[in-house]
């Protein structure tokens, strides 16, 4: 369980990003071991199969994986920073 809140989670299974108070409703309501948007079971992964169900959704022309992946290469997050790859996405 989440002890704060934060603005905003990207959520892997759907590729959708979830407000905070979204979050807030679904763990007081019980419903924390399920996305808020999906409501699909939220199963431990490692950072290795999370970017690469990132990396399907991009494929999937997702939108919102497409933001938090340019924001990737432009940081150097799990990847080699690369801004020519951040501003292709």
């Amino acid at each position: 369980m989440l002890a704060s809140v934060a603005m905003e989670v990207h959520y892997d299974c759907c590729g959708k990003n979830v407000c905070g108070g979204c979050i807030h409703s679904a763990i007081h309501s019980g419903n924390n071991k399920k996305c808020p948007f999906c409501n699909s079971e939220i199963i431990a992964s490692t950072d290795d199969e999370s970017f690469e169900e990132m990396r399907k959704r991009v494929e999937a022309n997702d939108v919102d994986a497409m933001v938090v992946l340019a924001n990737h290469y432009n940081k150097g997050i799990r990847v080699l920073q690369d801004q020519k790859k951040a501003k292709e996405l």
